[in-house]
């Protein structure tokens, strides 16, 4: 392949890619959103929609009528979310998540657009096609802000690039309404631009601010805060070493699973799984020699992971720092790619007569060789299809046993409250403090005691894990039900008159 051919391969890429990964994405969405999408439920999803049921039917931005309390870190999901349920009330766990399998897919096209600006278009086609993948099967978070955040991310990113700066800064907008981490790629944009113009990006702020201002002002006059209540109830988990050791555990994982997908010998992937960090090093390198602006997404996605070690948080909430995922894997392929590039020019000696044009071909080929096997991989996986575990079936099944017997001014204290605040009308008290501030709940062993719950919140209702209801009886509570399989619940009912009656005498 002749510098010419190369280019000439390189503007067919360019040309082609988008109507390529189009006909490659609709199956893609339409397979995953049959296969998953349609009964898949997630816990922290189906507490953004309770939310948004409760705005839909006027009742306000509440989890609990009555309690303004922003226990949702997604405002403009939320919303959102809220138009899922006037579509449809039955259907609208299934539409979010749909949402979020389009917001994935549109995350991996403008990835690779990224990468397609300053380097080999196929290197960007591969990116697309491995996050398509999912090969950590974050299947859970469709019906999160996740995907749409990344996608967010990266198109203020990708404005940065063009300098579209009104743009971009209301693309920055969205994304903090969706997540406010969103925040600390606006610093970074904006600093970028203050140091490439030495003056400050109006402009970029202004459009910022227009979009987050409103919301800004909302939340301070409606809830009295404009931070969530998850942010204090998520926080001092885990100490901040141990966070970043378990999410580079996870990425060796991750890796280790990609190289997987190519070559599944143990030796190979356990050898990938230790030295991605250099590969991604290699990566960051060429692009960063390429644009200075490729720092701005390396940056984000590091001080994203700072920020949450500082604040400790479980690192299994996964979710937090997904946008590493397209980050890393960005470096990662671009990384291997200059890597066999680096050799080939080295050994030029080696590859004889016309060793240049093997030089650049040899990546291109191996690189487009590895794409279609990716594709293969994809449809491959594609025939997986989400059950619900016993432990969420059998959640369903106590929600539907609640809902039964008891009125939706009862209050329920319990530590998990999607499954059971969404499909019941009930006062949810949450243990976990996600809606309910001042308390915590983590792993059942760091919590707040459940004395000081009762007393403080005194519910009619309290559910528990089997060897968790030690003092409920003393502080006036009978057991009511048992649930069996595979977890035992004990189900405890306020007796009347007891220490912690709300209810009156019968």
């Amino acid at each position: 392949m002749s510098t010419d051919r190369a280019a000439r391969f390189d503007a067919f890429v360019r040309r082609y890619f988008t109507l390529g990964f189009a006909l490659l994405a609709l199956p893609f969405v339409w397979l995953v959103s049959r296969n998953v999408a349609a009964s898949l439920r997630f816990e922290d999803a189906l507490i953004v929609l309770r939310y948004a049921r409760n705005i839909a039917d006027g009742v306000g931005f509440v989890f609990n009528p009555g309690e303004r309390i922003l226990g949702v870190t997604t405002p403009l999901h939320t919303l959102l979310s809220a138009g899922y349920v006037m579509m449809g009330r039955d259907i609208a766990p299934a539409i979010q998540n749909v949402s979020g399998v389009i917001f994935l897919t549109l995350e991996a096209w403008l990835t690779a657009k990224i990468l397609q600006r300053t380097h080999a278009p196929i290197v960007g086609g591969l990116v697309a096609i491995v996050l398509l993948i999912n090969l950590n099967f974050n299947y859970l978070y469709f019906g999160m802000e996740t995907h749409l955040f990344a996608f967010l991310i990266l198109l203020s990113f990708h404005l940065l690039q063009t300098r579209r700066e009104v743009l971009c800064g209301l693309a920055l907008g969205l994304a903090f309404l969706t997540r406010y981490d969103a925040a600390l790629m606006a610093l970074l944009i904006g600093l970028a631009l203050l140091a490439e113009r030495r003056k400050p990006p109006w402009r970029l702020a202004v459009a910022f601010f227009a979009v987050v201002t409103p919301w800004l002002l909302f939340s301070t006059v409606y809830f009295g805060s404009i931070v969530p209540s998850p942010l204090a109830a998520k926080k001092d988990y885990y100490p901040a070493l141990g966070y970043v050791r378990q999410v580079f555990d996870y990425y060796r994982e991750y890796f280790s699973a990609l190289a997987g997908v190519f070559v599944p010998a143990e030796a190979v992937r356990s050898a990938i799984s230790w030295l991605f960090p250099a590969f991604a090093f290699a990566g960051c390198l060429s692009l960063v020699k390429a644009s200075r602006d490729y720092l701005v997404l390396i940056l984000s996605g590091a001080l994203l992971v700072v920020v949450y070690a500082a604040l400790g948080p479980d690192p299994g909430f996964r979710w937090h720092y997904y946008m590493l995922n397209p980050v890393l894997t960005m470096l990662f392929l671009v990384g291997v790619y200059e890597v066999m590039r680096f050799g080939l020019w080295r050994g030029l000696p080696l590859l004889g007569a016309g060793g240049e044009a093997r030089a650049r071909s040899i990546p291109r080929v191996a690189f487009a060789v590895l794409l279609v096997w990716s594709v293969v991989t994809l449809f491959g996986r594609l025939d997986h299809r989400y059950k619900p575990d016993p432990h969420t079936r059998q959640l369903y099944s106590i929600a539907a046993w609640l809902d039964e017997r008891y009125p939706d001014e009862t209050s329920l204290l319990q530590p998990s409250i999607g499954i059971l605040g969404y499909e019941t009308n009930l006062r949810m008290i949450d243990h976990a403090g996600l809606v309910t501030p001042g308390l915590y709940y983590y792993d059942g062993i760091v919590h707040t005691p459940m004395a000081q719950v009762l007393d403080r919140h005194r519910p009619d209702l309290v559910l528990v894990p089997e060897g968790a209801d030690g003092v409920l009886a003393e502080h006036g509570y009978r057991l009511e039900a048992r649930f069996h399989d595979p977890h035992t619940y004990l189900l405890y009912e306020r007796v009347p008159d007891g220490p912690s009656a709300r209810w009156p005498s019968s």
